[in-house]
Protein backbone atom coordinates (compact mmCIF):
# COMPACT_ATOMS: atom_id res chain seq x y z
CA UNK A 1 0.00 0.00 0.00
CA UNK A 2 2.99 2.34 0.32
CA UNK A 3 2.98 2.54 -3.47
CA UNK A 4 -0.60 3.81 -3.52
CA UNK A 5 -1.49 7.27 -2.34
CA UNK A 6 -4.57 6.47 -0.25
CA UNK A 7 -6.06 3.48 1.48
CA UNK A 8 -9.64 2.57 0.78
CA UNK A 9 -12.37 2.20 3.36
CA UNK A 10 -12.36 -1.57 2.80
CA UNK A 11 -8.62 -1.85 3.47
CA UNK A 12 -8.93 0.19 6.66
CA UNK A 13 -11.85 -1.91 7.84
CA UNK A 14 -10.03 -5.19 7.12
CA UNK A 15 -6.91 -3.99 8.92
CA UNK A 16 -8.86 -2.90 12.01
CA UNK A 17 -10.81 -6.17 11.99
CA UNK A 18 -7.57 -8.16 11.78
CA UNK A 19 -6.18 -6.40 14.87
CA UNK A 20 -9.42 -6.94 16.76
CA UNK A 21 -9.32 -10.63 15.77
CA UNK A 22 -5.95 -11.01 17.48
CA UNK A 23 -3.24 -10.15 14.95
CA UNK A 24 -0.54 -7.85 16.23
CA UNK A 25 -0.46 -4.29 14.95
CA UNK A 26 3.03 -4.88 13.57
CA UNK A 27 1.89 -7.92 11.56
CA UNK A 28 -1.12 -6.09 10.18
CA UNK A 29 1.06 -3.13 9.23
CA UNK A 30 3.42 -5.47 7.35
CA UNK A 31 0.52 -7.26 5.68
CA UNK A 32 -0.96 -3.97 4.43
CA UNK A 33 2.45 -2.45 3.70
CA UNK A 34 1.83 0.55 5.94
CA UNK A 35 3.25 1.94 9.18
CA UNK A 36 2.15 0.82 12.65
CA UNK A 37 1.12 4.35 13.60
CA UNK A 38 -1.31 4.36 10.69
CA UNK A 39 -2.96 1.20 12.03
CA UNK A 40 -3.20 2.78 15.49
CA UNK A 41 -4.78 5.89 13.94
CA UNK A 42 -7.35 3.70 12.15
CA UNK A 43 -8.10 1.89 15.42
CA UNK A 44 -8.75 5.24 17.13
CA UNK A 45 -11.01 6.41 14.32
CA UNK A 46 -12.91 3.13 14.38
CA UNK A 47 -13.88 3.76 18.01
CA UNK A 48 -16.37 6.32 16.62
CA UNK A 49 -17.84 3.49 14.56
CA UNK A 50 -17.01 2.24 11.10
CA UNK A 51 -17.98 5.66 9.73
CA UNK A 52 -14.79 6.98 11.31
CA UNK A 53 -12.79 4.99 8.75
CA UNK A 54 -14.36 6.83 5.80
CA UNK A 55 -12.06 9.40 4.19
CA UNK A 56 -13.00 13.01 4.77
CA UNK A 57 -12.76 15.41 1.83
CA UNK A 58 -9.49 17.31 1.75
CA UNK A 59 -9.33 21.03 2.18
CA UNK A 60 -8.03 23.46 -0.35
CA UNK A 61 -9.06 25.15 -3.51
CA UNK A 62 -11.13 22.99 -5.86
CA UNK A 63 -9.71 22.34 -9.31
CA UNK A 64 -11.09 24.54 -12.06
CA UNK A 65 -11.59 21.61 -14.40
CA UNK A 66 -13.95 19.95 -11.94
CA UNK A 67 -16.52 22.50 -13.08
CA UNK A 68 -16.66 20.64 -16.38
CA UNK A 69 -18.56 17.42 -16.16
CA UNK A 70 -17.68 14.29 -18.06
CA UNK A 71 -20.40 14.87 -20.67
CA UNK A 72 -19.09 18.35 -21.47
CA UNK A 73 -15.54 17.05 -21.89
CA UNK A 74 -16.78 14.13 -23.95
CA UNK A 75 -18.72 16.48 -26.21
CA UNK A 76 -15.52 18.40 -26.90
CA UNK A 77 -13.04 15.59 -27.47
CA UNK A 78 -15.30 13.27 -29.44
CA UNK A 79 -15.75 15.91 -32.13
CA UNK A 80 -12.89 16.42 -34.55
CA UNK A 81 -10.70 19.37 -33.61
CA UNK A 82 -11.52 20.92 -37.00
CA UNK A 83 -15.00 21.76 -35.66
CA UNK A 84 -13.32 24.17 -33.27
CA UNK A 85 -11.30 25.86 -36.00
CA UNK A 86 -8.10 23.80 -36.00
CA UNK A 87 -6.44 22.62 -39.22
CA UNK A 88 -6.37 18.91 -38.38
CA UNK A 89 -8.79 16.55 -36.61
CA UNK A 90 -6.30 15.55 -33.91
CA UNK A 91 -6.53 16.83 -30.34
CA UNK A 92 -3.54 18.06 -28.35
CA UNK A 93 -3.48 19.32 -24.79
CA UNK A 94 -2.81 22.85 -26.06
CA UNK A 95 -5.87 22.66 -28.30
CA UNK A 96 -8.00 21.33 -25.47
CA UNK A 97 -6.79 24.16 -23.26
CA UNK A 98 -7.74 26.70 -25.93
CA UNK A 99 -11.25 25.26 -26.35
CA UNK A 100 -11.85 25.10 -22.58
CA UNK A 101 -10.80 28.73 -22.24
CA UNK A 102 -13.04 29.82 -25.16
CA UNK A 103 -16.12 27.73 -24.45
CA UNK A 104 -16.18 27.81 -20.64
CA UNK A 105 -14.21 30.99 -19.86
CA UNK A 106 -11.86 29.06 -17.59
CA UNK A 107 -8.18 29.87 -17.49
CA UNK A 108 -6.40 26.54 -17.09
CA UNK A 109 -2.76 25.56 -16.98
CA UNK A 110 -1.70 23.17 -19.73
CA UNK A 111 -0.61 20.62 -17.11
CA UNK A 112 -4.15 20.52 -15.73
CA UNK A 113 -5.48 19.13 -18.99
CA UNK A 114 -3.81 15.88 -17.94
CA UNK A 115 -5.45 15.91 -14.50
CA UNK A 116 -9.12 16.03 -15.34
CA UNK A 117 -11.58 13.57 -13.75
CA UNK A 118 -12.26 12.48 -17.33
CA UNK A 119 -8.67 11.53 -18.09
CA UNK A 120 -9.73 7.94 -18.68
CA UNK A 121 -11.99 9.26 -21.41
CA UNK A 122 -8.89 10.37 -23.30
CA UNK A 123 -7.25 7.00 -22.88
CA UNK A 124 -10.33 5.01 -23.88
CA UNK A 125 -11.31 7.08 -26.88
CA UNK A 126 -9.71 6.77 -30.26
CA UNK A 127 -8.55 10.38 -30.11
CA UNK A 128 -4.82 10.97 -30.03
CA UNK A 129 -3.56 13.47 -27.49
CA UNK A 130 -0.01 14.65 -27.96
CA UNK A 131 2.06 17.30 -26.25
CA UNK A 132 3.05 20.13 -28.56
Amino acid sequence: MKNSKYSTYEIRLRAVTAVKDGMSVGDVAKAYNTHRTTIYRWLEKQKEGNEGLIRKPGSGRPRKLQELNCNQMQTIVLKPATEYGFETVFWTCKRLQTVIEKEFHLSVNLKNCYKTPSQTLFLQSSITLTVI
